[in-house]
Formats: structure tokens, sequence, C-alpha cells
């Protein structure tokens, strides 16, 4: 969600003023994540590139987008594994087996279900196309939101949403990392648990003074309902512009609705869409086979 300058040049703020009411309508903050479109580095190199904006006395405000996952309850349906990252090890100890959650085809975004989690700045370029349209996204934006919030398999019959059974395991490539929060290991250390609780309270850490064992997610297996009955997610994109969305979706094993005011945007999806589907087919493509 970007924003607009009015007639003073002033920024109007239509991204928080669009969070602060789908708050005040009851709608949870869950997440929110900051689309780094361009990165100026300290040395005056730029990684990325943004639309410029011809104006002075101002910086351009076009290097960044937000995106709100707003849920209705804060146990909203998730997949946390689907997104994560690769865990950073020294060279020295060799790199962890990555396992991608879709392979390369069908989710360009590099992922590990066993890795670590991912952050809320994402630094991704802008997308490109050919076809009159000002405003296109890349495809890799769209990855991350359906694949951590939109089921692959929902049951028909009863609407169990098929999760992820997790068990957390301790690492075992070489050394592990353990760490503890804090100056104080224990509370065992000959130190008052009053000063404890006083720097908890202080530092607002609840794990101070707790020893910290990296363990990664290990998926066990998907939970089940008994219909066997299961339908793709459904992902709806009610400004589907030029069908970004809809091949993501698509690709990634779900189902899609766009919805558009402009005729020729719902004509761009639509082919696009057809494209897609026609890919999957004639390479024997099934998404739902090749989930981890």
């Amino acid at each position: 969600m970007g924003d607009k300058r009015d007639k003073d040049g002033g920024l109007i703020c239509i991204p928080e003023y669009f969070m602060m009411e789908m708050i005040q309508r009851d709608w949870i903050l869950l997440d929110k994540v900051v689309w780094a479109k361009i990165v100026d580095l300290d040395d005056g190199t730029t990684i990325g590139n943004c639309m410029t904006e011809p104006a002075s006395h101002r910086l351009n405000s076009n290097g960044y987008e937000f995106l709100f996952r707003f849920a209705k309850n804060k146990n909203a349906w998730a997949d946390t594994c689907a997104i994560a990252i690769p865990r950073q090890e020294k060279k020295s100890r060799g790199r962890p087996k990555k396992i991608r959650y879709l392979p390369s085809e069908l989710m360009t975004i590099e992922t590990s279900i066993e890795g670590r989690n991912l952050h809320n700045v994402w630094r991704t370029t802008m997308g490109q196309t050919r076809k009159k349209h000002f405003a296109v996204y890349p495809t890799t934006l769209c990855e991350r939101p359906v694949a951590m919030t939109c089921p692959m398999k929902v049951c028909g019959t009863c609407g169990h949403l098929q999760e992820r059974i997790i068990e957390k395991v301790e690492y075992n490539e070489g050394r592990t990392s353990k760490r503890v929060f804090g100056k104080y290991q224990s509370v065992n250390d000959n130190v008052d648990p009053k000063e404890i609780e006083r720097i908890k309270k202080s530092s607002g850490r609840m794990d101070f003074a707790k020893q910290y064992v990296p363990r990664k997610p290990v998926t066990r297996g998907w939970t089940k309902c008994g219909h066997r009955n299961w339908q793709p997610g459904v992902v709806l994109d009610p400004f589907v512009g030029s069908g970004t969305t809809g091949e993501v979706a698509l690709k990634m094993g779900r189902n899609f609705f766009g919805v558009d005011i402009y005729p020729e945007f719902l004509e761009m999806t639509r082919e696009r869409c057809e494209k897609t589907v026609k890919y999957l087919t004639e390479n024997f493509i099934d998404p739902w086979k090749l989930i981890r």
C-alpha cells in the first residue's frame, strides 16, 4: 500500500490511516511488513530501484511500501515454516540442509522450512510488464503472503484447514550456539531473585537470565479431519491489476478470484492465469505433490 501527496506536497499517510481504521473496526494487525524497493548504503551506492519523484526540498518517498496482515483472530491460520529463511552458520561448520517449501519453478523466493523466522523488511525489486499498467509489483512480493496465510488444502465437508505438525528439535549441525539472555545465567548464581525480576521488568524481556538453545522446526506431518475432501484454499485480490497475484496463487496450488473495475485489466489477468494453468498442465506439475 503506497502513499500520495496533497496539494502542498505533504504526505497524506494513506497506509497509516488505513491501518488505524482497520484496527478501530476490530481487525487485529498481526504483521506490518516494509517492502524495500531500493536501499541507499553508507558508501553512496544503492541496491534496487524505484520510480523517481520529480521534486526538490524533500526525499524520494517511493523507496518502500507497506504490507499489512490483518486477521479477526490472533490464532488465525499461518504457516511460518513455509517462508522461513536458511539459518546462517559459519562456513567452517558447513551449512544446514535446506528444504524448500515449493521448488523454484513454482516459488522464486528462497525458503527453508527448517530454517529461522522471517523478518518484516523485504528487499524486493519492482515488477515489470510490457502491458499498459503502471503499478506492477513482482511475483516474489505475493509468494510469501500466499504461502504463509492461505492454506493449500481446505476440507470441503467440514472446513478444516490443514496445518503443519511441528516438532522443535535441537540443531545438530556441528556445535550449536547456546547463549544466555542478560548477564546472569540463572537465579542459582547467588543473585537476588528480586534483582532478576527487576531487570526483567525494566528490560521488557521475561526470558531474561534463561539459557537459549536454538531449535529447528521439523515437520512431522499434516493434520487430517477424516473426510479426505480436500479443496484448494482461495486467494482473493479485489484490485487485480495485471494479475500477478493470480499467477502466484495458481502456481502455489491455490484457487484464485480477482476483481477490478477496469475491463482491460481483467482481460490481462485472465490471459495470464490461463497461461499459468497451461504451463502447469503441459509440464505435469502438481503443487500438491511437491509441497514440503
